[in-house]
This record gives C-alpha cells, sequence and structure tokens, in this order.
C-alpha cells in the first residue's frame, strides 16, 4: 500500500504535463507513493505513456464533469494516507513529496500549503517546449518578441537541481502573495485562514478529506473558487492551516481570456452556498478587484 498519493487532474495540457511528470522523476523521498492522474481532456493524452516505466502513474480517463469532480475521482481510488493535490502545469522540486510528508507528523487535521512560484514567460505558448507550435486559443494574433521565443523550457532543463527554473521561476500570483504574508504574520490571527487552500500545491490526510465531504461539485466546468470552499469546510470543522516552504513548485503560467468574470462568477456561486458568510465577499475584493487589503481580515 502507498503511502502517499498525489492526485492530479488534467485537461489537454500536453507539453505542461510532460514538464510536470518529468520533474516527479527526481523526488527524493522516503516513503511510498503514487500518482493519480485523472484525464478528462477530449483525447487521451498521450504524454503520460512516456513516463509509465519511470514513475507509478494511475491513469483514468473521466468525462470531464469539472475539477471538483475529477479531484473526488482521484481521493476516492486513492490508495495513500495522505493525499497531495499538484495541478498538471507545476514544476516540482526534488523535496516536494518528503516537504508534504514531514509537515503532516505533528497534526492529523491539518492542510499545508506548499510554495508556488511563477514561470511568466511561457504563458502564452500552447507547448512551452516549442513555442513555434504556436499560442493558446484567444491569443493567437498576439504578436511575440524574439526574446520572449527565447524562454522555452526542456525536459532536459529538468534535473534535480532546477537551476534555470529557479531563475525564471521568481514571482507570486496575487493569491500566493496574501498567503504567504499570512503565514509571515501567523495564519492563526487571520479571520481567513481557508485561502491557504490551493489545490495546485496542497495537502491533506485522505480520512480528514473524506470527514469532511470532499470538493463541491456544483462549481461545474468553469475555473473557480472551488479549493478555497473545501478549505472553508476544512476551517469549519476544526482544521489546522500549516505550509511548507520545502514543497517548491514553479506555476507554467497559462493566459486566460475573460479570467476576471469568471471568478467572479465562481465567487457568486461560493456566496450563494453560504450567504451569511460576509468574509467570501470580500475575498473577491481582495483577489479579484485588489481594493483590499489582507491585513483587514486581522481578528480584532
Amino acid at each position: 500500500m502507498k503511502t502517499i498519493s498525489v492526485i492530479m487532474p488534467t485537461y489537454n495540457k500536453g507539453g505542461r504535463l510532460a514538464l510536470t511528470l518529468k520533474s516527479f522523476c527526481y523526488q527524493k523521498t522516503s516513503q511510498q507513493f503514487e500518482i493519480i492522474l485523472i484525464d478528462g481532456g477530449e483525447v487521451p493524452n498521450t504524454e503520460a505513456n512516456r513516463f509509465l516505466p519511470f514513475l507509478p502513474i494511475k491513469i483514468v480517463r473521466v468525462k470531464n464533469l469539472g475539477r471538483s469532480h475529477n479531484r473526488n475521482v482521484g481521493i476516492n481510488i486513492a490508495e495513500g494516507d495522505l493525499l497531495i493535490f499538484c495541478d498538471d502545469d507545476l514544476i516540482v522540486e526534488s523535496s516536494f513529496i518528503e516537504a508534504h510528508w514531514l509537515a503532516h507528523r505533528s497534526n492529523a487535521n491539518l492542510l499545508i500549503h506548499g510554495w508556488k512560484n511563477e514561470i511568466p514567460y511561457v504563458r502564452f505558448f500552447i507547448d512551452p517546449r516549442e513555442p513555434q507550435r504556436g499560442l493558446i486559443k484567444g491569443y493567437e494574433n498576439r504578436k511575440i518578441s524574439e526574446e520572449l521565443l527565447n524562454y522555452r523550457i526542456m525536459e532536459e532543463d529538468l534535473t534535480d537541481n532546477l537551476n534555470i527554473i529557479k531563475k525564471w521561476g521568481h514571482s507570486q500570483d496575487n493569491l500566493e502573495k496574501n498567503i504567504r504574508h499570512m503565514f509571515t504574520k501567523g495564519i492563526d490571527q487571520y479571520q481567513i485562514p481557508w485561502l491557504a487552500s490551493c489545490t495546485a500545491n496542497m495537502s491533506i490526510s485522505r480520512s480528514f478529506a473524506l470527514e469532511v465531504g470532499l470538493f463541491q461539485e456544483s462549481f461545474g466546468l468553469e475555473w473557480g473558487p472551488e479549493d478555497l470552499e473545501f478549505g472553508y469546510r476544512i476551517y469549519k470543522a476544526g482544521g489546522r492551516f500549516g505550509d511548507a516552504p520545502q514543497a517548491q513548485s514553479y506555476h507554467i503560467s497559462h493566459a486566460r481570456t475573460n479570467w476576471k468574470s469568471i471568478a467572479q462568477q465562481g465567487f457568486h456561486k461560493f456566496q450563494q452556498l453560504y450567504p451569511r458568510e460576509q468574509q467570501i465577499s470580500k475575498v473577491s475584493e481582495l483577489l479579484i478587484e485588489r481594493s483590499i487589503d489582507i491585513d483587514l481580515f486581522i481578528n480584532s
């Protein structure tokens, strides 16, 4: 039986997924683990097959019913006592799995946030390994500079030291910046510690995930705050929140069209589930509009 299950939904990511899986080939951990790849793409992702001889991957094909559904499929078939959620476009350091494992030794009802950095230079490319293949949907007519074309990420770059990746992955998105700020000041001071429940890089015991009822599938297909809603229930169930700086990851960024309106719709659904919870709409202002400061959420 595996100790750890890495749950990774994927949807038509191709080259980004290959880079993610390549980085997992360098894990240095004392624990047995499995990678459950839940593939909801229109056609099977053949990139994953190349890594079957090198990684303990379990590939599950599903009809795409949204991120929440796909993660729940992974949870239900997981063999591990510890669940690590990882997106299909993250390059992880060799200490990634071990750092999550070590962070959970002190508390069973703990949610751990691993650090996530951004590699912004490749966000317009269909395949960051081959920029010449073209640009992602919605940005096909964008003019790309010759300098930007030099920022391609090759599988050969993903050695166990990740020197190039560390050099390029030097920034954080707005959510990550706010999460790190809370941990720096002391997350227990804040009314919204559940902000740290970002499933791009997060872990929790399987038993606690089952106890709180898995992910809310009513969020559907659109990108949104389904992971924050899960974290909100973790918080209400008495869960604690910690971080694991050694569980470093580097997001192979991808541009989104209409991201703000999609996020607003997601937070509207979140608020409808808990109409009396005033903090939800304020978190929307914090993350989407950036019109308020995170320290307004410190307990008085």
